[in-house]
């Protein structure tokens, strides 16, 4: 049954990064517990309609995203795919923070092999800056927390930190 899911779930991401507005390739960490190793991840990014978040403010925007993360330690190889929604409030011209949240399927839940998050789906928030410095390209900077939220009797969570550069087409 996991695999159906983690197939489904994979395939809707990878037709949601396809046709995305923004692509954002990033590199970065398992921050808590150190994993050891470098996590790779794509993301890719589709904008709600203004309207539903210019009532609050006219600086806040809000997107859809799906992504791919993957990594290695001394456990093996690892993946998780996700989906989510977020927003983005800019502050300025060129930066930008941003608040998202969504979930997200590992193929493993030990995350290292002293590490068990406990499910194999877990939820994903996470809070970030970025920097526009022309019109179609970005540098952010998340920190990512995975956690379960108490579906598992075991929920230790962890967090990532990324850098990632984004592309708007």
């Amino acid at each position: 049954m996991k695999l159906i899911y983690s197939t489904f779930l994979f395939l809707a991401c990878s037709a949601s990064i396809a046709n995305a507005a923004e692509i954002a390739l990033g590199l970065g960490a398992i921050a808590r517990p150190s994993s050891g190793g470098a996590l790779l991840r794509i993301e890719g990014r589709t904008p709600i309609p203004d309207e539903w978040l210019t009532a609050i403010s006219d600086n806040l925007h809000g997107y859809w995203q799906a992504n791919g993360n993957a990594w290695h330690n001394d456990d093996g190889s690892h993946f998780a795919v996700g989906a989510g929604v977020g927003a983005q409030y800019s502050v300025n011209e060129r930066w930008k923070i941003e608040f998202a949240w969504g979930g997200v399927v590992l193929n493993d839940r030990n995350i290292t092999t002293e590490h068990d998050l406990g499910s194999d789906f877990n939820f994903e928030t996470s809070i970030g800056v970025q920097y526009h410095w022309q019109d179609h390209h970005s540098l952010r900077l998340n920190v990512y927390h995975w956690s379960n939220a108490g579906l598992a009797e075991q929920n230790p969570g962890c967090e990532i930190i990324i850098a990632a550069y984004q592309f708007k087409f």
